[in-house]
């Protein structure tokens, strides 16, 4: 098997990255924010369009059946002076977000608040995981057309792989 065919088998379909901040403490109990929100700031559109299109609305309709109040993970310009007002941006390549996007990779950034009981939050972000999960495996086809393994995909589904063993490489003693 090829080197590029064990690169496609080990990238994932969609990350979550999930956090708990004691940051601003926000009235809704889960925030969460991707590159492509409202069809802006993606790097790769398609995985930002899926996110947009297939993915936010089916989690936040799982969220708000199962008594949450999901909204988009928003920061403040400046912290220390919040009528400066809010942003949402693409993430930086440092960020998860940043670098999944650059990736083409599906790449989602939730947050919960410490100030939030503790089982609102646990039970917040388990109806998200759970809900990100049946939309990856109900929607999995669209999601690897558009991740980082799509092109890949595409020119390994029109060649068949080469199956052989690698060479073997003999070390010369020098």
């Amino acid at each position: 098997m090829s080197t590029r065919c064990l690169r496609v088998a080990s990238y994932p379909d969609l990350y979550l990255d999930i956090h708990v901040t004691d940051g601003v403490d926000h009235v809704h109990d889960i925030t969460f924010s991707f590159p492509g929100w409202g069809g802006r700031n993606a790097r790769s559109p398609a995985g930002g369009e899926w996110l947009d299109k297939v993915f936010r609305p089916e989690v936040e309709r799982a969220l708000e059946a199962n008594g949450h109040l999901p909204a988009p993970y928003i920061s403040a310009i400046d912290a220390r002076a919040p009528e400066k007002g809010i942003r949402m941006r693409p993430g930086r390549a440092r960020t998860s977000t940043g670098y999944g996007d650059l990736r083409r990779l599906p790449t989602v950034f939730v947050e919960n608040h410490s100030l939030k009981p503790y089982r609102q939050r646990v039970l917040g972000t388990y109806v998200l995981i759970e809900q990100a999960l049946k939309t990856t495996a109900k929607h999995g086809a669209k999601l690897l057309q558009v991740g980082p393994c799509a092109s890949m995909l595409a020119s390994s589904m029109k060649a068949k792989p080469d199956l052989r063993p690698a060479p073997k490489r003999r070390m010369s003693r020098r």
